[in-house]
């Protein structure tokens, strides 16, 4: 049991990342706070300001990650063109 404690806590940055992308989806940005990040998954907001300074800087990793992604399917995209579709086509469809 004490394992699956470290676990989580050892991924808090990743699973406050993901909830704050799902938060950020169906409340907007006014809707995302870290004391709200933090009830939705059941930690201190102590834990999660270790983690991210403040609002601005959860903000600024969400979009971190976002442009991530975003590579990621436009280099998918580039590798797998679909038919008629040039790679630069294939990087702005993605």
């Amino acid at each position: 049991m004490a394992s699956n404690r470290v676990a989580s806590v050892g991924n808090l940055r990743q699973r406050a990342l993901a909830a704050a992308h799902r938060m950020l989806e169906t409340r907007g940005e006014a809707g995302l706070t870290l004391r709200a990040l933090a009830a939705e998954l059941n930690t201190g907001a102590g834990g999660l300001y270790h983690h991210f300074a403040g609002k601005d800087a959860l903000l600024a990793a969400l979009a971190v990650d976002g442009f991530a992604e975003l590579g990621r399917w436009m280099a998918m995209a580039t590798c797998t063109p679909s038919p008629g579709r040039t790679p630069f086509n294939a990087c702005g469809h993605a």
